[in-house]
């Protein structure tokens, strides 16, 4: 391997190549942005839709609401997606309220 104008040769066990490969591999994958840890961790900010379609804003403290909100699909990490979810909420009950009648 030559590395940049030093043209010094770099020398590595099997191992380390295999990571230096899979930490290559992952790169590419992830069109450089590389590992990303998951989300949400505790402190950070999420958007849910409350009552009457309200959007609201808090932060994720791994409570039984936060837990719940996520199971549910209650959970976004923009303000604009979960907006967009709830107009989806919204059409979809008046299309159900207009089949009851």
């Amino acid at each position: 391997c030559f590395c940049g104008e030093d043209d010094k040769e770099l020398t590595c066990t099997a191992a380390e190549f295999a990571l230096i490969s899979e930490a290559v591999n992952e790169y590419n994958s992830t069109d450089g942005k590389g590992y990303e840890k998951s989300w949400p961790q505790n402190g950070d900010g999420y958007f849910y839709i409350a009552s009457r379609g309200r959007i609201e804003y808090t932060e994720f403290t791994d409570e039984p609401f936060d837990t719940d909100c996520k199971a549910y699909g209650n959970f976004f990490r923009t303000e604009e997606e979960a907006m967009s979810a709830a107009e989806k909420v919204k059409a979809l009950f008046k299309e159900l309220a207009g089949r009851v009648k």
